[in-house]
């Protein structure tokens, strides 16, 4: 009659007619639910609930002292046990009383002298709902860990601070950065690296998809930077260019990437990049600020895209600002975004009254995280970085 294992479920039964709770602990025995709990009276009954915290709350309407609607309701108002099914069993035949119940929160309602069959269908049903709900819950519990697992290797491919700090002593300039990932497992990261004794390189990358497919993308592609270094005669198209054609074979279809790749050169004083469908850098410089150029489609979505190498003086005074467009499309609480236009009217703001870059750079991350509606509300990772001289 009742084929599913109910073996594990508990059941409190709340009845204060003891003939009632014997035949309802039988009838339950024989379908080998043999963990059940009794209560005579609501108080008592409750906080069996919050102790026992059954797979079942089997409940009598006509209860001394405490009714058993208001029981329901209770229980439906603890936040502990409101998830928790409840079976109303009652003498009362009544569509009014019925309805009244379901809107309080029963999840059945069984009247007596109700048959044996009966019976094991409403606890059937309702336990079988009951396993259902756990399962899902047990395993959206199991694939938040490995978000968060994710989430916490995707910073780990974050560059060190102790490595930014020496490059920085090394070359002589200044490195303002901030990464903040979204509620969405996404594939954002960024580094820099030094290429030879008078270049560092740096780059930043978006991937387009979400999940534990971008998770794995993220470190497809910095294995693949950092097993295939750029090599003379450093040109960041030709990377790109290179970078393209395997991803291209590694990647799934319909999945790409947005991506930049520049190189400072400090003998020449200049900042030479290819960008792969990437936000547009700004160079700030002078006290004007220059929307710089942005050629060629995301990674992986043709074999042979050819890439576009964009160089600007990279001068003492002079600020590359690369990031995200989630700095300019995550939306602001007046109901608008930022806008590259916006983003430029802010920077104006602070680049003409601040010299010193960093503190440029902690203004325009004060004014985002004012004015946005939430950090929730991100639509993917967020990636600032202000290479200045």
């Amino acid at each position: 009659m009742v084929n599913k294992d109910f073996s594990s479920c508990s059941v409190l039964v709340i009845e204060d007619n003891l003939q009632s709770q014997t035949l309802i602990g039988k009838f339950l025995n024989l379908i080998s639910i043999n963990n059940v709990h009794y209560s005579k009276n609501g108080e008592d009954g409750i906080l069996k609930a919050l102790t026992v915290n059954p797979d079942l709350i089997i409940l009598n309407l006509n209860l001394p002292n405490m009714r058993g609607d208001e029981v329901l309701m209770k229980i439906k108002a603890t936040p502990k046990i409101r998830d928790i099914p409840v079976l109303i069993e009652t003498s009362y035949e009544s569509q009014d009383m019925k309805d009244l119940m379901f809107k309080a929160g029963a999840s059945d309602y069984i009247t007596k002298p109700f048959s044996l069959l009966e019976f094991f269908s409403r606890i059937k049903i309702n336990l079988e709902n009951r396993l259902l709900i756990k399962t899902l819950e047990k395993e959206l519990k199991k694939i938040e860990t490995e978000l968060r697992t994710a989430k916490s290797m995707q910073t780990w491919l974050l560059p060190n601070q102790n490595d930014i700090n020496g490059l920085k002593s090394k070359f002589g300039f200044e490195l303002s950065h901030l990464f903040l990932p979204s509620l969405k497992l996404s594939g954002d990261f960024w580094g820099v690296h030094q290429v030879t004794h008078k270049k560092v390189a740096i780059f930043s990358c978006s991937f387009e998809e979400y999940g534990l497919t971008a998770a794995l993308n993220t470190f497809r592609l910095n294995t693949l930077i950092k097993e295939n270094p750029i090599i003379y005669p450093f040109k960041p198209s030709s990377y790109v260019e290179s970078l393209n054609k395997v991803l291209h074979t590694m990647l799934p279809e319909g999945n790409n990437v947005k991506f930049i790749y520049g190189i400072i050169d400090f003998e020449t004083d200049t900042f030479t990049y290819a960008s792969a469908g990437f936000i547009s850098p700004l160079l700030i410089s002078d006290e004007k600020i220059t929307t710089l150029g942005n050629g060629g489609e995301p990674l992986a979505l043709s074999l042979n895209t050819r890439y576009t190498d964009y160089s600007v003086p990279f001068k003492k005074g002079t600020s590359i600002f690369i990031y995200s467009d989630t700095l300019v499309k995550s939306p602001y609480i007046c109901g608008r975004v930022l806008g590259v236009e916006g983003l430029k009217e802010t920077l104006s703001k602070y680049v003409n009254k601040i010299d010193k870059p960093d503190t440029v750079f902690n203004n325009i991350v004060c004014e985002f995280f004012t004015n946005i509606e939430s950090v929730k509300s991100l639509p993917d990772d967020l990636t600032m970085l202000m290479i200045s001289k």
